[in-house]
């Protein structure tokens, strides 16, 4: 598993470069602007992307609270945080 973390920038920096590679690939005749225009379109997805992503992580951290203070409620000496 912890090679699996470490190795991730890696991973992450390949699939971008080959996303790259691709994208210039494809634009032969595309012009310096209509190339910014879709890196920008691109990061605006990843950036509504990566909000819904934490969204989610916040909404099953809310549920996993409510579950904990449930437990204690209900029984207070064998609880763990």
């Amino acid at each position: 598993m912890f090679n699996k973390i470490r190795d991730l920038p890696y991973a992450v920096a390949a699939s971008v470069t080959v996303m790259i590679m691709a994208e210039t690939a494809n634009a032969a005749g595309e012009n310096i602007g209509q190339k910014a225009d879709q890196l920008k379109s691109q990061f605006g997805s990843l950036g509504k992307a990566l909000v819904a992503g934490a969204f989610f992580v916040g909404i099953v951290m809310v549920i996993t609270g409510l579950i904990k203070l449930k437990a204690a409620s209900e029984n207070p000496n064998q609880t763990k945080y």
